[in-house]
């Protein structure tokens, strides 16, 4: 697993707005454990539940560059579009196949969608 990579093709990554000196270089981390959803089938088409929990066998430094990502446990009540969020719009950002193929490997692909 490659944490913290903006560009593929460089490291460290540095946008145009930062000052490059303090960028911190990607983490590549092996992998202790993958827990698959429970509701993921690899064989359905439509990918529903492709989504993972990954353990890394050392502990991730973070940074500017490298965040947690929290899930709200069930008993925060929060409302049910966050457990059901139908007709809502969302984003969702990485690398990855695409039908366009012009994109290059330093593609980040942001992509949007209507649940």
């Amino acid at each position: 697993v490659v944490l913290g990579e903006w560009d593929v093709l460089s490291d460290p990554d540095c946008p145009d707005c930062l000052d490059c000196s303090d960028c911190p270089r990607v983490q590549r981390q092996e992998v202790a454990k993958v827990i698959m959803h429970s509701g993921y089938d690899k064989k359905n088409k439509a990918k529903l539940n492709d989504i993972a929990l990954v353990r890394m066998k050392t502990e991730v430094r973070l940074n500017r560059f490298v965040k947690l990502a929290c899930l709200p446990l069930p008993e925060y009540n929060l409302p049910v579009y966050f457990y059901n969020p139908v007709f809502l719009n969302a984003t969702v950002v990485g690398w990855g196949k695409s039908s366009n193929k012009f994109l290059t490997a330093k593609d980040l692909i942001y992509h949007g969608l209507s649940t």
